[in-house]
């Protein structure tokens, strides 16, 4: 049985919120991410940041076990979904705090001006 059209809307949705986490988690630098998920070139994660394609998987995978500052990681159900906090941090399996990325962003610069 083939598989469905993808949903270009929810797509650009799911790309738009990855590319708005990744760009205040990782400071933009798309060619390191591009490297770091296995992409061949810079032009696979643009393609994301213009809402063309998502991830698959094995990618995605990857960038839930990306570590923030502070012992955060990437929520895999707020870029899906758009529901919960952008980033958790677990303590023995259960989630113990979560941020927007409004609160990351203001975290990280706080860090940086010290």
């Amino acid at each position: 049985m083939p598989r469905p059209p993808t949903d270009s809307v929810v797509r650009r949705d799911m790309c738009d919120r990855l590319a708005r986490l990744l760009k205040t988690a990782y400071d933009d630098n798309w060619s390191e991410l591009s490297q770091r998920l296995g992409y061949a070139s810079a032009s696979g994660m643009l393609s994301v940041k213009r809402g063309d394609a998502f991830p698959d998987v094995q990618r995605l995978n990857k960038i839930s076990d990306w570590e923030i500052e502070g012992g955060y990681i990437p929520s895999l159900d707020w870029i899906l979904t758009n529901k919960g906090p952008a980033v958790i941090k677990y303590k023995d399996s259960k989630v113990i705090n979560g941020l927007t990325l409004s609160q990351l962003a203001s975290l990280r610069v706080g860090k940086r001006a010290l």
